[in-house]
């Protein structure tokens, strides 16, 4: 992979389209600058897809499918998938609502035993926006240590 400025004309010219990263790429400080949006729209008039791919929740790439200038956005590592089709947003899902429902409160039950077992671990801010998985947080680098084989013993 190369960056773009490395890339001659004829490989430019030959570009379909870009996946980008949010966070420390297209997020200064958590906020969307309005240069990267003129970027976004400067993108689209050379007719070049764009697509989003995070680990934020799928709440955020269906915020972003929403109001920004992308074509696909794709969120929670992969698990869930946003487009604009026919002039409507679509939700592309591998799993059912219950199946993905169940999945997520088996992680849920997990992330129980696991703050049973570390009592500074707690549910990251964004589970809500989550559909997939389950972010938590550690108060310093030792407990997530001890979170991580915590986990591999539950496993």
């Amino acid at each position: 992979m190369k960056r773009l400025e490395q890339l001659s004309v004829a490989e430019a010219r030959g570009l379909e389209g870009v996946v980008i990263d949010v966070d420390d790429l297209l997020l200064d400080a958590g906020a969307l600058g309005p240069e990267v949006f003129a970027a976004l729209h400067e993108l689209e008039r050379a007719r070049l897809r764009r697509v989003v791919c995070s680990a934020r929740p799928a709440a955020w790439g269906e915020a972003i499918q929403h109001h920004w200038p992308v074509d696909l956005t794709v969120s929670e590592n992969g698990a869930i998938a946003h487009l604009r089709r026919a002039g409507r947003l679509e939700r592309i899902d591998r799993y059912t609502a219950s199946e993905r429902g169940r999945r997520r409160a088996q992680l849920l039950s997990l992330v129980e035993q696991l703050r049973k077992r570390l009592p500074g671990l707690d549910l990251a801010d964004d589970n809500l926006g989550r559909l997939s998985d389950v972010t938590f947080v550690a108060v310093d680098e030792a407990l997530t240590e001890a979170a991580v084989r915590a986990a591999v013993d539950l496993g």
